[in-house]
């Protein structure tokens, strides 16, 4: 199969070159995981176009300004204790020590790996522990060479450091979850089995495009692939897989759990490793968290241990001390920006501040929401119209250019400010910081079964939902991601959904501002 592509992509995990002249792909020598630009278009897919950019680099240059900075301003800012300040030199050597360990510390953790970074929690993780190291090894060389730097000169540049980067870090990442899921930077894999298993992965990868892989073609029982799989191309048995690999020039793979007899698909480990193909193995196990597998060798072999969740009456307690305090902080800060928000509504076109709605909360409680208002008077009575438009599929109802929306609202709406009021249900406890979103009573008489346990958690201002595939438009996505979260959820998860709620919306202003451009 030859490639037609003269561009030489690159990626946070390696190169893949295109060779105009004979259109055949050379595999990157790293064991990285590459990232490239097919050829062909997935079926019913737009073919993406051909991007020059690097994205290890991206992120090196992230990692480079946000410790740059970070420790100039830690140097530099005046402290009260102090008399004049750290002098030129000691400054300057301060800063070389500080950022060059900050960035050697991020390349041991393998902060450039798309691996490592596609695991937000574990991203942010590390990096905090990069920024404490840059931090701790700039102390000690500065007491080695008989020089003292002030531990809270020390703080402030890890503190900062850790700020900046893992937030650049994570609206760069949701600038590439954006242009992936319009098919651009996508990875193509070819998948091992043909099994329900198989089936269930590939419908995964189909319904979160915005992670970046493709399913390029198929391998394993025919007649299995025409009963589950038939949308997707047959390339051959999996004795087969790596002329499959050289012929198409994919240097990935996804192997289905259950695709193949242990003996088979321990051999065929081997061998694609042997050529340096990357290799991605499901486990079979469906809905939980990655942070609660631990591998647990038993006589050598690869077994995994799975982790219970946090206590539930605990973490409920830790979870609504959450709510309180940082909600109402959240709410003090915010209020010149909603009175600015009000005041906009008002003067666009002279209609009511907030509009009111009735969603179903925790244990299926009805529950008043209320929101600035960001529709024209009278919105809901005209959906039935619009129906036939909608973008997305099943239960959920989304237009990107609504035209109920104001201009105003369009606005409000880019950087989620209508949600603010919403503060005051986290408040009163009606509602959450983060949660499943709040539903709709016709949505929830939609719903199945497994879905209603989405209501043992109280609804979310914010959600992992909303974070990774709020502008999917597939129920699925929706569906999967809710059940996840009440299955997997922790305060640490909050956590993690809260900081990443920020870096979220700075990355779709963003992504909005790069586009309309």
């Amino acid at each position: 199969m030859s490639v037609d592509i003269s561009t030489t992509v690159r990626t946070t995990d390696g190169v893949l070159r295109a060779d105009g002249g004979t259109g055949l792909l050379r595999r990157p020598k790293s064991t990285d995981v590459a990232l490239s630009v097919p050829s062909s278009p997935a079926p019913g897919r737009p073919t993406p176009r051909a991007q020059g950019v690097n994205l290890r680099a991206a992120l090196i240059w992230i990692d480079v300004l946000g410790f740059s900075v970070a420790f100039a301003v830690a140097f530099l800012m005046p402290m009260p204790a102090e008399v004049g300040g750290l002098s030129a030199p000691l400054v300057a050597s301060g800063w070389l020590v500080a950022v060059g360990t900050g960035l050697v510390a991020m390349r041991v953790q393998r902060m450039y790996l798309a691996r490592v970074c596609a695991i937000r929690q574990e991203e942010i993780t590390r990096t905090l522990r990069a920024a404490a190291v840059a931090s701790v090894g700039t102390g000690l060389v500065a007491q080695v060479s008989s020089h003292a730097v002030p531990v809270e000169r020390l703080l402030t540049g890890a503190t900062l450091a850790f700020v900046l980067v893992a937030f650049a870090r994570g609206v760069f990442s949701a600038l590439i979850r954006a242009r992936r899921a319009r098919g651009l930077l996508t990875r193509p894999l070819v998948l091992v089995g043909t099994d329900p298993e198989a089936r269930r992965l590939a419908d995964l990868l189909a319904t979160h495009p915005e992670f970046g892989f493709r399913i390029s073609g198929v391998v394993g029982d025919r007649a299995e692939h025409q009963s589950l799989l038939s949308d997707l191309p047959y390339l051959g048995p999996v004795s087969r897989t790596s002329q499959v690999l050289s012929a198409s020039g994919d240097d990935g793979v996804l192997i289905s759990a259950s695709g193949s007899n242990p003996l088979e698909r321990r051999r065929l480990v081997q061998e694609l490793m042997a050529q340096r193909v990357h290799v991605h193995l499901s486990i079979g196990l469906e809905g939980v968290d990655a942070g609660r597998i631990r591998p647990l060798p038993i006589a050598g072999e690869p077994f995994f241990y799975v982790e219970t969740t946090d206590s539930r009456k605990l973490a409920m307690g830790a979870k609504r001390c959450l709510d309180v305090v940082l909600g109402s902080l959240l709410f003090v800060l915010s209020l010149p920006l909603l009175g600015l928000a009000m005041v906009a509504i008002k003067l666009d076109d002279r209609g009511p501040v907030f509009f009111r709605q009735t969603r179903v909360g925790r244990f299926g409680k009805p529950i008043k929401v209320t929101k600035l208002r960001t529709m024209v008077a009278g919105a809901e009575a005209m959906q039935g119209a619009l129906a036939e438009a909608n973008e997305r599929d099943s239960v959920l109802f989304k237009l990107e250019d609504d035209p109920r929306r104001t201009r105003v609202g369009r606005l409000l709406e880019m950087a989620s400010l209508d949600e603010l009021p919403q503060l005051l249900n986290v408040i009163s406890g009606s509602m959450s910081l983060v949660g499943p979103r709040p539903a709709l009573p016709a949505e929830v008489a939609l719903f199945d079964e497994d879905l209603m346990v989405r209501f043992d958690l109280p609804p979310g201002l914010t959600g992992l939902w909303q974070v990774q595939s709020r502008d999917n438009p597939s129920f699925a996505a929706y569906r999967r991601l809710d059940l996840f979260y009440v299955r997997n959820w922790s305060f640490t998860m909050d956590v993690a959904i809260l900081f990443e709620t920020a870096t979220a919306v700075a990355g779709r202003l963003l992504g909005k501002v790069t586009r309309s451009e």
